[in-house]
């Protein structure tokens, strides 16, 4: 994309513009109206076939093409880290609710084994207090 262009590459209305812009007569067909940038360009010191006009519409265009792709490219990486922090919401809850049934399961067979020998001293206990009571 070039942003600026050779007179010979230039389009009618460009000549036109670049001849109103520099207070010149802007009728005549393309040849006169070359001619015409040409000798202005050459009252001003410059090469005519060397000067570079800058397109600004081409300009405009090209940056609002780049803008339109970065947009794309934010708006994909926006979708992409959604689709991320959900996965990762998903994955955080689901090892959040595990830990919780670990740690119940835990909590439950560990209340469970103290249970069983909290019971296995109060029979042992009773087992030995009906013994001991039976030999008197």
């Amino acid at each position: 994309m070039s942003t600026s262009k050779r007179i010979h590459e230039l389009q009618i209305n460009k000549i036109r513009k670049e001849l109103k812009r520099r207070d010149i007569a802007e009728s005549g067909n393309k040849e006169a109206l070359v001619r015409c940038l040409r000798d202005a360009l050459k009252e001003d010191g410059f090469d005519p076939d060397t000067y570079k006009f800058e397109m600004k519409a081409d300009l405009i265009r090209m940056l609002s093409e780049i803008k339109e792709e970065l947009l794309g490219s934010m708006r994909a990486i926006a979708t992409g880290l959604k689709t991320d922090l959900e996965e990762f919401r998903n994955i955080f809850f689901f090892s959040i609710n595990l830990l919780d049934w670990m740690i119940s399961d835990c909590v439950k067979n560990k209340f469970d084994g103290l249970k069983f020998e909290v019971f296995f001293i109060v029979d042992t206990f009773s087992l030995y207090v009906k013994n001991t009571t039976n030999i008197y």
